[in-house]
């Protein structure tokens, strides 16, 4: 006859381990979805004008508003990281209802630990199509379906646009997002006859800083501060567009106009909201000064040279810009006679 194997008895430490383990999988089974998570959104508080309050909460996606006259709705959600913070946030949009009008409305969702706070929003348009949404280094993202200028709203969506934003400190704003192809310098392209840099055919990387009372020291930035310029509108006088840029810390979004091939101004500069070391901040506080403060500019071979009263600002040209998208969010047509670009809101 067969005799039983005794059992054996687990170790002090063994013990140890097995209950920390069994403690993670009841920690992770009650934890629940993420304040930025689809799910979490969808019993959040947002911002709104349609309410006394400023604000209606969702419970399962969903709030109305019976005063109001006004139903809401989460439509869609992207998770990242908005003010380049390292924390998780979202953006959001939903649909406010109100008799035939459907405004969609951007959310921007800031996310510090376990906690969400909706801090801006900016209506996109009326009875529009979201394809997609998201986030990409500070930058949101909106694919969406419009009509030709000129439709009635009864008219089914079926213009494909891309619409970007940023999160500033004044609120979400939109802007133009270019791509940067980096140039291949070499004799082959010289030869092919490769053209020498214009104000906004480049992108153009601080070199140099040249002022009576600071010197810049770029060797305390991760990434040397950089600057493009979109043209919207050239001729032979000049041109003019959107500025853009990364200033040491944050990005920097405007609007610049250029005469005469050599004035120059820059104008409407806002940032984004990252924190960095107090010299990083104060590096990107004085360069931001420095270019509002920018007159003209001279280019010269690869060379751009930014000059304003007090010193002057270099910059080498970097990848060259892709060609502007189609529609941009500066140019986006009326929705049933709103506007997609306006409306911009922040509550503090």
């Amino acid at each position: 006859m067969r005799r039983a194997t005794p059992a054996r008895s687990l170790s002090p430490a063994a013990v140890v381990l097995l209950l920390v383990g069994l403690s993670s999988m009841l920690a992770c089974r009650d934890a629940g979805p993420s304040a930025t998570s689809r799910e979490g959104l969808e019993d959040a508080m947002f911002l709104t004008q349609a309410t006394e309050t400023g604000t209606i909460k969702l419970v399962q996606g969903t709030a109305s508003h019976p005063a109001g006259g006004v139903d809401f709705e989460l439509l869609t959600s992207a998770e990242g990281d908005l003010d380049l913070d390292d924390e998780i946030d979202a953006a959001a949009i939903l649909v406010e209802r109100s008799g035939r009008n459907e405004y969609l409305h951007l959310h921007a969702v800031l996310g510090d630990g376990d906690v969400a706070e909706d801090v801006s929003a900016r209506m996109i348009g009326d009875r529009l199509s979201v394809r997609r949404l998201e986030i990409d280094e500070g930058i949101i993202r909106v694919d969406l379906v419009i009509r030709n200028p000129g439709e009635p709203a009864t008219v089914e969506p079926s213009v494909d646009i891309t619409q970007h934003f940023a999160l500033v400190g004044r609120g979400i704003i939109p802007i133009v997002q270019t791509q940067v192809e980096e140039a291949v310098e070499s004799e082959a392209a010289r030869r092919a006859g490769d053209e020498s840099p214009a104000l906004y055919t480049h992108e153009w990387r601080l070199s140099a800083i040249e002022m009576a009372d600071w010197t810049g020291d770029l060797g305390i930035l991760e990434k040397a501060p950089s600057i493009r310029f979109v043209a919207e509108l050239a001729d032979v006088a000049g041109a003019s567009g959107k500025f853009s840029g990364f200033a040491g810390c944050n990005r920097i979004f405007g609007s610049f106009r250029a005469e005469d091939m050599s004035s120059l101004l820059i104008a409407g500069l806002a940032a984004t909201r990252r924190a960095c070391t107090r010299d990083r901040m104060d590096f990107e506080r004085r360069f931001i000064a420095a270019i509002t403060a920018v007159e003209g500019h001279q280019i010269s071979g690869d060379v751009l040279v930014l000059s304003f009263t007090g010193g002057t600002l270099q910059f080498k040209a970097g990848g060259r810009l892709l060609a502007a998208e189609p529609f941009s969010p500066a140019s986006v047509p009326s929705t049933d006679g709103v506007d997609a670009t306006d409306g911009a809101e922040r509550r503090s």
